[in-house]
């Protein structure tokens, strides 16, 4: 029995087994006639009692009635909509299996495609590799294999093919092995070298036998190239770069190598290095002028621009306006990466650049640009507290700032220098094979030796000494790097000329003679050379300026 049905129950017994009202008696002097009347009221009152009754039980049973086929009704709905949900839950199984199976089987499609542009990619590179061959046998075997296919016949009895396709099947192999070492090994070390946790050699080897597998990746040779820079093996660097030249596909690899050749001879060869400088920026502007939304084309603009400045230095106006077009770059790099650090290292090397450039023309100039460096150089190590490089750029920004400012307020030279020297004397000991944190170093003790020499000459000779310990050991294990060897030539005449003797004379004139031999010299160092015979043959202390 149903909850309704109950209920109705219950309201017509309750119904039934009410007392039936009794009406007021109302007192008259006539009492048989109006006991009569009595009953005939009651009689009614039973009556009408009894009818509403029956009408409320009615009306009640026509509710309940109602009532229960709602509740029918309801429960058929409730088993229609269970089995539909029970349907559409298993539908809706059956679709996301369906979903997942169509992204599977297109995942696996990519994959499979992307596989194939890969495979395609390495046999390309693997023909590029034997097509540079210098045995002319290989170039006509080439020819062969893509003059028709042959049959299976021909290929078995072809000697040529079968030596030929297992010739690139040992390339293809070759690619494949040094993509892995370079990935696993060479690029998480190269990481590490940033952070001063591994010596450059060993990243160095690591890419080197990368690049004895497989020549053919430019962008990996270009990083072996920074890497032989870095360690200041500048001639290494120059002859990877041009051997790479052939092999380029497009002018973003080209301008590429250009930047590297053109930093190999900046000692040895400037007119070269600005031309390869010049031919770089004459295809990055064409790149940043098509791709003006592409950030990394719009970086290598500035670099382009940075360099050409570099080595146009003899004419102010001229490199002065090519470092305003770097920073006016950079300026809007940072605009549009505020978070990026390495932009704002880039922007505070412009506005060292145009510091330099303002030294002698507009020292406050000068000072207020390095200050704005300063202040970039200063957050990039708080963003970066382990980075070799931006460590060392702060360290050089000091002693930029303490050589621009020496000669009117020594005392606050001296501060930055030493702040200076709190970073570098430790970095330089955690990356000794850091050329340009070794050569910093250097240059910092040179410096506080300047200033010390009037008032203090021990403790300048001192500073000298440090300064030409760590020139000796880094022109040792460097003998072709031209830098290195005139450092080296400096620290000597640093003591010469401080602690003159003869043989201090005679060691620095035969390191002079060992870079004419090396082909280091240059020709603006000719009248030092004068200058070191004389000392020499007279034991006569010359007169100017250290080379």
């Amino acid at each position: 029995m149903t909850g309704g049905k109950i209920i109705l129950t219950m309201f017509v017994a309750a119904i039934l087994a009410a007392p039936v009202v009794q009406a007021k008696t109302v007192h008259t002097s006539a009492a048989a006639p109006r006991n009569d009347v009595n009953q005939r009221e009651r009689q009614v009152v039973q009556q009408l009692q009894g009818q509403k009754a029956a009408d409320l039980v009615r009306e009640r049973q026509l509710a309940t009635a109602a009532q229960n086929q709602l509740l029918d009704e309801n429960e058929t709905l409730i088993r229609k909509n269970w089995a539909l949900s029970k349907q559409n839950k298993q539908a809706g199984v059956a679709l996301q299996a369906a979903l997942d199976e169509r992204d599977r089987l297109t995942a696996q499609i990519l994959q499979k495609d992307a596989s194939a542009q890969q495979e395609l990619a390495v046999y390309e590179r693997a023909l590029r590799g034997a097509a540079l061959s210098d045995d002319p046998q290989i170039a006509e075997k080439l020819e062969m294999l893509a003059a028709r296919e042959p049959t299976l016949d021909e290929i078995e009895s072809n000697e040529d093919y079968i030596e030929t396709t297992a010739m690139l099947a040992r390339r293809i192999q070759d690619i494949q092995q040094a993509a892995q070492l370079r990935t696993l090994v060479a690029e998480p070390l190269r990481r590490k070298l940033e952070n001063g946790q591994v010596p450059v050699g060993r990243v160095i080897a690591a890419f080197e036998k990368a690049q004895a597998l497989d020549s053919s990746d430019i962008w990996s040779g270009i990083s072996l190239v920074r890497l032989y820079f870095y360690g200041g093996e500048d001639a290494k660097a120059y002859d990877l770069a041009q051997s790479l030249l052939p092999q380029v596909k497009d002018d973003r690899e080209r301008m590429g190598l250009y930047n590297e050749m053109g930093r190999a001879l900046e000692m040895s060869d400037p007119a070269g290095a600005l031309d390869y400088y010049r031919k770089s920026l004459a295809l990055t502007e064409a790149r940043a002028q098509d791709l003006p939304d592409d950030l990394k084309a719009q970086l290598a603009l500035s670099v382009s621009y940075e360099r050409v400045a570099d080595m146009t230095r003899n004419d102010d106006k001229a490199a002065l306006a090519l470092y305003q077009k770097s920073q006016a770059i950079r300026e809007d790099l940072v605009r549009r990466e505020p978070d990026n650090a390495a932009a704002r290292r880039n922007l505070s090397v412009s506005y060292t650049n145009i510091g330099d450039l303002l030294r002698t023309s507009d020292p406050a100039g000068a000072l207020d640009a390095y200050r704005k460096s300063l202040a970039l150089k200063e957050e990039v190590v708080q963003r970066l507290p382990g980075n070799v490089q931006a460590q060392s750029d702060l360290s050089n920004q000091y002693e930029r700032i303490a050589n621009l400012v020496k000669a009117n307020d020594p005392t606050t030279a001296r501060d930055y220098l030493h702040k200076a020297i709190a970073i570098s004397e430790p970095l330089a000991q955690s990356v000794p094979d850091n050329f340009e944190v070794q050569r910093g170093l250097t240059v910092i003790y040179d410096d506080l030796a300047d200033l010390e020499k009037p008032d203090n000459r021990p403790a300048a000779l001192g500073l000298y000494r440090k300064s030409l310990a760590i020139r000796e050991t880094v022109a040792k294990r460097l003998p072709d790097n031209p830098q290195a060897q005139h450092d080296l030539l400096a620290g000597y005449w640093n003591i010469a000329e401080n602690e003159p003797s003869r043989d201090a004379w005679a060691r620095t004139l035969a390191q002079a003679d060992r870079m004419k031999t090396g082909g280091h010299w240059r020709t603006s160092d000719d009248p030092y050379y004068v200058m070191m015979q004389d000392a020499v043959n007279g034991f006569d202390t010359p007169s100017g300026t250290q080379p």
